[in-house]
């Protein structure tokens, strides 16, 4: 428990902040913080360690190292998601759950990617281009390439941009 002192009609905490000029700063960072998170941290840092100097350089940074650690509500998401489909994956060998799309079988037409995320969603080989790109890189061409390797590796790389 930290002492405070009676000024007039506010009560000031042994660090000098009152409450009232706390909520003021801290709504001022609220209207001010638009552009995500690194936008967020900007302006806290610009008013609370070097306007307001509440605290320094290093500490300020240890809190933010400390935020970056804390899982947010779509890590847990994700975390619950990817652990039921492998939970469901070693009892049945179906990874498949309410939390996630049908995820259909492998066949050999072609297979889908799980794609887990906010959106976790499915992607038709969406590794393909990368794919052709190695498969077209053999060790013997490393030796001695040749014409007919580096045409194949600029075809695979335009697929890939295009």
């Amino acid at each position: 428990m930290s002492a405070a002192t009676v000024r007039g009609d506010a009560v000031r905490e042994s660090h000098g902040v009152s409450f009232g000029e706390a909520m003021r700063v801290w709504a001022r960072v609220a209207a001010l913080s638009f552009g995500g998170p690194a936008g967020q941290i900007a302006v806290m840092h610009r008013i609370i360690v070097e306007e307001k100097r509440w605290i320094g350089e290093n500490r300020f940074l240890q809190a933010l190292n400390y935020c970056t650690l804390l899982p947010g509500p779509e890590a847990q998401q994700l975390a619950a998601q990817m652990s039921q489909a492998w939970i469901q994956f070693a009892r049945t060998g179906n990874p498949n759950h309410p939390g996630i799309p049908n995820w259909e079988p492998v066949n050999v037409g072609g297979s889908q990617t799980m794609i887990f995320d906010t959106n976790t969603h499915f992607s038709e080989d969406p590794d393909s281009a990368e794919c052709k790109l190695v498969c077209c890189v053999s060790p013997s061409s490393f030796e001695k390439p040749n014409a007919s390797f580096t045409n194949d590796a600029i075809n695979a790389i335009q697929e890939t941009i295009s």
